[in-house]
């Protein structure tokens, strides 16, 4: 790998520098992955079919930066239960504790959602990214909900982005 560690030292207050391993990039690589709209486990998956399925990515070191858009089929699909995930992350997410990362995510045709997924989040220990919804329900309080995939319908789709850390 290359070794970062001839590098000037940051003189910037509060960042220590790593010593050691973590100063050699040791991995990269990109490629194209297989995206889906599923359930979280204990849930039940929508079924009826997808109309795009796409999916790129890169690695550099540990940390995955991901692009996809998926759209379900038009016709046919039936809805699933539980939470909506993009499922098929090309690596397992690392848990880092109270470190997550976090996607844009732009969705449609998201049944009775009273708003759009706006967020994915991918999930520790898993290959997956839980679709998140801002709903203002009528003007009430505003608060972060997971999608549900009982709103995954006919043409419903994402288009997803996110950077994650792996082991």
């Amino acid at each position: 790998g290359i070794d970062f560690g001839a590098q000037t030292v940051s003189s910037l207050s509060g960042v220590t520098p790593s010593t050691g391993a973590n100063e050699i990039l040791d991995h990269y690589e990109q490629g194209t992955w297989t995206p889906t709209i599923v359930a979280e486990a204990g849930g039940t998956d929508p079924t009826g079919g997808y109309a795009t399925q796409s999916g790129r990515y890169i690695r550099i070191g540990n940390a995955v930066t991901v692009w996809c858009i998926v759209y379900m089929a038009s016709s046919g699909v039936t809805s699933g239960s539980g939470t909506a995930v993009v499922g098929g992350l090309p690596f397992t997410v690392k848990n880092a504790g109270a470190i997550r990362g976090v996607g844009a995510a732009t969705c449609g045709s998201f049944g009775t959602v009273k708003g759009a997924p706006l967020a994915a989040t991918p999930e520790y220990n898993q290959t997956n990214a839980t679709l998140k919804v801002y709903d203002n329900d009528a003007g009430n309080v505003a608060a972060w909900t997971n999608a549900s995939a009982a709103d995954v319908t006919d043409s419903s789709n994402v288009f997803f982005e996110s950077t994650y850390e792996v082991d």
